[in-house]
């Protein structure tokens, strides 16, 4: 009740200060098991990966990035990091698991943190294709279950098109 009031109320803050006057640069690679584990419901699916893809797309200083599983095992695939970096303080990294969150300040080893962000950025999909992709998931979370999805579709005209090829051709000898 109270408690989870308060985490709810303090990530609102934080979200409001990226629309504040002077936001910070924020920089996301996320996991694509996020963009597809539905939590909630579909229709919160939809809302979130709407939001996320209406953050990246208003504000300069947001860019979002999408890990895909072809990437394949990384240096923070157990956890989530956060790396802050400060023009007037020295970095800090913050760890967070499913129950716990430690704050990193020692130097050497928030430097190693900035290197696997570092390495995932560049595993990752641009941050056009990342958006391309969320569009799709969003397309086919809102589609209806009796329609095939933008991907079947394509495939079915990719076929349809060898298809009609093949029959030209054998008709032209």
């Amino acid at each position: 009740g109270d408690e989870l009031e308060k985490l709810l109320s303090a990530r609102m803050a934080r979200q409001r200060i990226l629309g504040s006057e002077s936001p910070p640069v924020l920089w996301v690679v996320l996991d694509e098991a996020v963009l597809l584990r539905t939590v909630d419901s579909p229709a919160v699916m939809r809302e979130q990966l709407a939001h996320l893809l209406a953050a990246a797309e208003a504000r300069n200083q947001i860019t979002l990035q999408v890990l895909p599983f072809s990437a394949g095992a990384h240096p923070l695939l157990d956890g989530s990091a956060t790396v802050l970096s400060f023009a007037s303080r020295p970095d800090t990294a913050y760890l967070e698991g499913s129950h716990s969150g430690e704050l990193i300040e020692h130097s050497v080893a928030v430097a190693e943190y900035a290197l696997a962000f570092d390495y995932l950025q560049g595993l990752a999909l641009s941050p056009r294709a990342s958006a391309a992709l969320i569009r799709s998931l969003l397309e086919d979370t809102n589609r209806d279950a009796r329609f095939p999805s933008r991907s079947q579709r394509r495939r079915v005209a990719q076929v349809q098109l060898q298809q009609h090829a093949g029959r030209r051709l054998r008709r032209g000898r």
